[in-house]
């Protein structure tokens, strides 16, 4: 800011108490500007921030009733084959053929406007509920995330389990299990519980996310009603 010398000489305390205050009320009214301006920007920002975290929010809860519903078949899959091994043993009979295959995929969820608020520093214009609130289902996504990579885990160790019968967990072709001994089912029977049991943690997980994001998309930003709305999302299968 430019503050130029009076056009006229001060000859008095009158005029150099009308040139300061001249000087004082431009530089009052060029900060008032310059604030209003900037309080005007931030609003904007804020506005676009609440829409794209908004589409977060319509975009995981999509993702997680797709992941909802494919996790559900699974679990109900392995489910049944391992209590169909575990009844073979126990009356020495022949494992009868799994249940059909559940194909499909999904994505898992994601916030990419929070991350990127955060790197760009949008995320301290949020009031600080709003912040808590964000911060609360960014938790929950990373939960959600961790859970698929366990998931993950044991997934690998059943198809190595299920690879001695010339099968896989979505391999079309049923397991042969003509030569395998009573232990080598048991076991066999334990990891696809352990399978089950992953998957449930991912889905409870995915649930909960469900759950705060609902209640996001109907205007909740308070951190107890997010919590709330996690805590009683949907029953397990």
């Amino acid at each position: 800011m430019e503050i130029h010398h009076p056009d006229k000489p001060i000859n008095n305390w009158r005029d150099f108490f009308i040139h300061m205050g001249t000087v004082g009320a431009g530089l009052l009214l060029a900060f008032a500007f310059e604030r209003s301006v900037e309080a005007v920007h931030h609003r904007n920002q804020v506005h676009e921030l609440h829409e794209a975290l908004r589409r977060d929010s319509e975009n995981a809860m999509t993702q997680t009733i797709r992941l909802d519903d494919l996790e559900s078949q699974q679990i109900k899959r392995f489910s049944t084959m391992a209590d169909q091994i575990r009844t073979a043993v126990a009356h020495h009979q022949p494992v009868p053929p799994p249940p059909p295959i559940s194909h499909g995929d999904y994505d898992l969820p994601n916030d990419p406007a929070w991350q990127a608020a955060k790197t760009g520093g949008l995320v301290t214009l949020l009031p600080p509920n709003e912040l808590q609130s964000y911060a609360e289902i960014d938790d929950t996504i990373n939960n959600v995330r961790e859970s698929w990579r366990a998931r993950n885990e044991v997934d690998r160790r059943l198809n190595a389990s299920l690879a001695q019968f010339h099968s896989g967990y979505n391999n079309p072709t049923p397991p042969d299990y003509s030569s395998a001994t009573p232990e080598e089912l048991r076991q066999l029977a334990l990891v696809f519980y352990e399978d089950v049991a992953a998957r449930r943690r991912l889905l409870r997980m995915a649930r909960e996310l469900h759950g705060g994001e609902l209640a996001i998309s109907h205007g909740e930003l308070s951190l107890a009603k997010i919590l709330d709305s996690e805590k009683h999302s949907f029953d397990l299968p």
